[in-house]
């Protein structure tokens, strides 16, 4: 079973032209269409989403994989072709069908997103708690003492000291940006979680516990997770299915340990190659 299915879903900024695609893509070496200037940031882009597994979706900067995040999570709009949510109910919903106030419902209950830049995710002009309070209040919540108690629960289960709930989170570490980003996040309790580029700007001790922690929160709760890296590091770690993208194209996808043991493009090749 599949929380999300794309079938060509496809992305242009720009004028574009009859040929736009055909002069793109992987083989063309280019995402800009040279006659017209066009960017196709996603070009006929198929993927499934399986329920409670992590999906990687893997490569440079250019290759379409934001947008992608971008588009399913409900911030982007303009795509063309087909992109499927299949709700708690087991409803597939067309996401190209959704009005921006249908779409801002589902961010609000349904999904949960870690930035890779803190200050896209947490608002820090309140506390860590009041960050994980906004969310909760989105739930129908309006019990402070149920509210701070969730506060409480979700910033111990992420590793910040409680103690510290009441300070703004611009006097923390990144990484604990990031922890109390994660918290919040999971404060409605929701069926998908964005991670976009989660560990970039963190030392790399703190790149894993980071990781650690996203692992130990999958196992528990069985969350489905896409996770945008440019890093196979990351995804050989936390994903156990894998898309590579180039250029706005899908141009491998497969169980990561089969695309890691037996990578088919030489793009993918690269990749892995510069992670030994």
């Amino acid at each position: 079973m599949t929380v999300f299915e794309t079938q060509n879903l496809t992305r242009f900024y720009g004028v574009r032209c009859p040929r736009c695609l055909e002069k793109t893509g992987a083989a063309a070496g280019t995402n800009i269409c040279p006659d017209c200037g066009t960017v196709v940031a996603l070009n006929n882009v198929n993927l499934r989403v399986p329920k409670g597994e992590i999906l990687g979706v893997i490569g440079e900067s250019g290759s379409g994989k934001t947008t992608l995040l971008r588009y399913l999570y409900g911030v982007d709009f303009g795509a063309t072709g087909s992109a499927l949510y299949r709700n708690p109910s087991g409803e597939m919903i067309e996401l190209g069908e959704l009005d921006p106030a249908q779409r801002r419902r589902l961010r609000d209950r349904e999904f949960g997103i870690v930035f890779q830049n803190p200050h896209q995710g947490l608002n820090f002009r309140i506390s860590a708690g009041g960050n994980i309070a906004e969310r909760v209040l989105v739930s129908g919540e309006r019990n402070y003492g149920n509210i701070r108690e969730r506060a409480t629960l979700l910033l111990d289960r992420t590793g910040v000291p409680t103690r510290r709930m009441d300070e703004s989170p611009a006097g923390f570490s990144g990484g604990m940006q990031q922890r109390v980003q994660i918290a919040r996040a999971l404060a409605t309790e929701p069926c998908v979680l964005f991670l976009d580029e989660v560990t970039t700007s963190l030392d790399l001790s703190v790149q894993a516990k980071i990781l650690d922690l996203i692992l130990e929160l999958h196992q528990r709760t069985r969350l489905s997770i896409l996770l945008v890296t440019h890093d196979i590091g990351v995804a050989r770690m936390l994903a156990s299915h894998c898309i590579v993208m180039r250029y706005g194209q899908v141009v491998e996808t497969g169980l990561m340990d089969q695309i890691l043991e037996d990578p088919q493009h030489a793009y993918t090749q690269e990749l892995i190659g510069a992670s030994l």
